[in-house]
């Protein structure tokens, strides 16, 4: 059952800056789901990040939801860079650990997306992805080959950003990757498809 969001401060890693978050906490299990892009309007109150997240608590994870350095209430300024993209993502998965219990689901969106895939990368007790559409030339260049655990990757059929062949030229050689694609659905879900993100999402995680 979904539990009602607390506000989080997040602390900065490495001397990085605080971060504003939202956490339902549900006891046991833990996720974080990022936002989209900074620069572009990426904050944890987008709708498809407010989709995920709820879908997510109401399956039992603890769920928290954060804005990226410069955004809302974060300290820093926006930035364009993935290391600093994975830095907040870190921190934020290292206050998740603080308040559930392992392994974690790494989830986010667009480039909250790679950002979660970077980090899934480096952490171990990442046992679960969960990436609503990652742009495909940003995923391009990761090393892909060194997932080990299952991703699910939900995108529409309508994206030019993540288009449906790219991710699973993309995915088809990892171990455990299934792709679930959204009709009418562009990379916003800004004319159809949001109400999607939330059965799919809970569909993941069986």
């Amino acid at each position: 059952m979904e539990t009602s969001a607390q506000k989080v401060i997040i602390p900065g890693q490495d001397s990085g800056p605080s971060l504003e978050g939202r956490l339902y906490e549900a006891g046991g299990r833990g996720a974080v789901m990022a936002a989209p892009h900074p620069l572009y309007g990426g904050s944890l109150y987008n709708p498809v990040v407010a989709e995920a997240a709820s879908a997510l608590s109401e399956s039992g994870f603890s769920t928290l939801t954060f804005n990226w350095r410069g955004v809302g209430a974060s300290n820093g300024a926006p930035s364009n860079s993935p290391e600093e993209a994975t830095a907040d993502y870190s921190a934020a998965l290292e206050l998740l650990r603080a308040r559930s219990e392992p392994p974690y689901i790494a989830a986010g969106y667009s480039f909250g997306a790679v950002a979660a895939v970077t980090v899934a990368l480096a952490t171990v007790d990442v046992s679960r992805l969960l990436l609503v559409p990652p742009p495909v030339y940003m995923l391009a260049g990761l090393e892909l080959g060194g997932l080990e655990v299952p991703v699910r990757v939900i995108a529409g059929d309508c994206d030019v950003f993540a288009p449906a062949d790219g991710l699973e030229r993309l995915l088809d050689s990892l171990p455990d990757a299934k792709l679930e694609v959204v009709a009418g659905a562009d990379h916003f879900f800004a004319g159809g498809g949001l109400a999607d993100i939330h059965a799919l999402v809970g569909a993941a995680l069986e």
